[in-house]
């Protein structure tokens, strides 16, 4: 992250400015974090470092003595792929609700599991706020706020956010790529239900597919919500006799309880503060693409 400094200071009360809302705490430990050079020259990393106004910081984190989770696990459940002072992106495991629900009030969350880890993990007390949702059987990467303030600003414009997804399915699409457009209801049991033309109480959805590659016997799709909800790709690709693997609820082969293989892998967003473009890639185990077809996959890791 760049900055410009505005007038002389030290290093530590420059990232208190460029971060701007962060405890001392948390800037010290950004700056532990990091390397930092000043006008293109590598400095110490030392609170005490003097700037000049007009002087171009640039911080770079290098994560001392922690390797960088990119898989969830049970021992490592949280996978962070970016984080700043006002924005996080996490990689929801499948198997676990994104916020919590009415319907489920006992139920763990993930925006709940990740806001507790984080104040764990930097022994100060702090809110996420949640963006936008991922159907709890479904994995990806998440944004979160880290201020009802910038929660708003990305809210306004989520239309320019880019998410693509991976979806693996059990037949080869006709044809091989396309748009797929209809009014969307949900039922009492939460079941999506497709219509030609606007309903009561419907939205409109639209969904472009491209199809990429063989795995095995099923089919490598590219999947991009153009309008509506994540959760319409699972009945969108149903309709076009393209069941998910895994995805029982809405026709996939049942015999053996898998993992749906649906993963948003893929988030582009100009950030709401910096302008700074963010591009984040989530590449899936080997395993996403070879599901079982013996015993029933333990997926759920929280």
């Amino acid at each position: 992250m760049k900055f410009v400094v505005k007038k002389p200071d030290a290093l530590l009360d420059v990232v208190l400015e460029m971060y701007h809302g962060v405890s001392r705490q948390k800037a010290k430990q950004i700056i532990a974090n990091s390397l930092v050079t000043k006008n293109g020259q590598p400095v110490a990393n030392h609170v005490k470092m003097l700037f000049e106004s007009g002087d171009v910081i640039e911080l770079t984190s290098v994560n001392k003595g922690e390797k960088k989770i990119k898989i969830p696990k049970r021992a490592h459940p949280f996978a962070i792929y970016y984080e700043d002072a006002h924005l996080i992106v996490a990689l929801k495991p499948a198997g676990i609700l994104s916020t919590g629900d009415y319907n489920h009030p006992t139920e763990k969350s993930y925006h709940k599991e990740l806001e507790f880890f984080v104040n764990q993990r930097d022994q100060e007390k702090g809110r996420l706020w949640v963006v936008h949702r991922l159907d709890r059987e479904m994995e990806g990467l998440m944004l979160f706020a880290r201020t009802e303030k910038v929660q708003q600003q990305i809210i306004k414009q989520w239309q320019q956010v880019k998410i693509r997804m991976l979806a693996l399915v059990e037949n080869m699409p006709q044809p091989a790529s396309g748009n797929i457009e209809n009014w969307l209801t949900e039922d009492g049991g939460r079941l999506l239900q497709s219509h030609q033309k606007e309903v009561p109480n419907a939205h409109f959805a639209k969904t472009s597919y491209k199809y990429l590659r063989p795995e095995g016997k099923h089919f490598l799709l590219e999947v991009t919500v153009e309008a509506g909800r994540n959760k319409q790709v699972r009945l969108h690709l149903a309709g076009l006799g393209c069941p998910i693997v895994g995805d029982r609820k809405y026709g996939a082969d049942g015999s053996v309880k898998r993992q749906i293989r649906l993963t948003a892998n893929s988030m582009e967003f100009s950030h709401p503060v910096t302008g700074q473009l963010v591009q984040l890639t989530y590449q899936p185990p080997k395993s996403f693409y070879h599901p079982s077809d013996g015993a029933p996959e333990k997926y759920k890791i929280m």
